[in-house]
């Protein structure tokens, strides 16, 4: 009895204490140092809005979180478990600086991803209505366009895809018109990459649309300053 309560005490403060170290050195830096690729991208913390909690916790612990926090990774078997840490949820309302003042208006649900893939469901859209495709170009936008008839969802793509493959490597969002054949009302989810696979995907919401070039320059921006 007196052994067990022993025990339970020393992993108690076994447990306190892994948590007092883990806050400690989640306030060390001012950014969060990730790894896409051979890139790291040095994020401000005060942007990211999933810093805490108990899978940041788990992120750091592993690895997985910060690239200057790998310390006590190999206790842990390495980086096997990094699939949850991939994405950063940021807040760009936080942003300061007169020049960055529409997007942190207009970016919402933000999220950095170190290894972005398209969502399955969005493939299959797209492999569904590929034969029925239209493709056209936004000169403003740089980016291609995919519309099929009848269906309210417009595919972006940084590149003319040539086939479905080539569809989900150029992904670039997509944008829903509640009118079918016409972009008023139009509500976009923007995907920019960047080098190591990197991407940064924000919502807009239909009062944002025309200013989508302006957008979407500030954005490459903001995160090419982060490298």
């Amino acid at each position: 009895m007196r052994w067990g309560l022993i025990a339970w005490c020393v992993i108690g403060v076994g447990l306190i204490g892994g948590k007092a170290y883990l806050d400690l050195s989640a306030e060390r830096y001012g950014d969060v140092a990730v790894r896409a690729g051979d890139v790291v991208y040095r994020i401000p913390r005060a942007l990211v809005t999933n810093a805490e909690g108990w899978r940041a916790d788990v992120s750091r612990v592993t690895g997985c979180w910060d690239v200057r926090d790998a310390g006590v990774a190999g206790w842990f078997g390495g980086r096997q478990s990094c699939r949850g840490a991939k994405s950063l949820h940021l807040d760009l309302a936080r942003l300061l600086g007169e020049e960055r003042a529409m997007l942190s208006r207009y970016a919402m649900s933000t999220v950095f991803w170190r290894a972005y893939t398209p969502p399955s469901e969005h493939v299959r859209d797209i492999e569904v209505g590929w034969n029925a495709r239209v493709l056209s170009y936004r000169e403003d936008w740089q980016l291609h366009r995919l519309e099929v008839a009848g269906s309210p969802w417009v595919y972006l793509f940084s590149s003319l895809p040539r086939s479905v493959s080539d569809a989900s490597r150029s992904y670039a969002g997509r944008c829903y018109r509640s009118d079918v054949g016409s972009d008023i009302g139009m509500t976009c989810t923007v995907v920019l990459s960047f080098a190591g696979g990197a991407a940064l995907e924000y919502s807009m919401s239909a009062d944002a649309v025309p200013e989508f070039a302006l957008l979407q320059t500030q954005a490459r921006t903001l995160v090419e300053s982060w490298r």
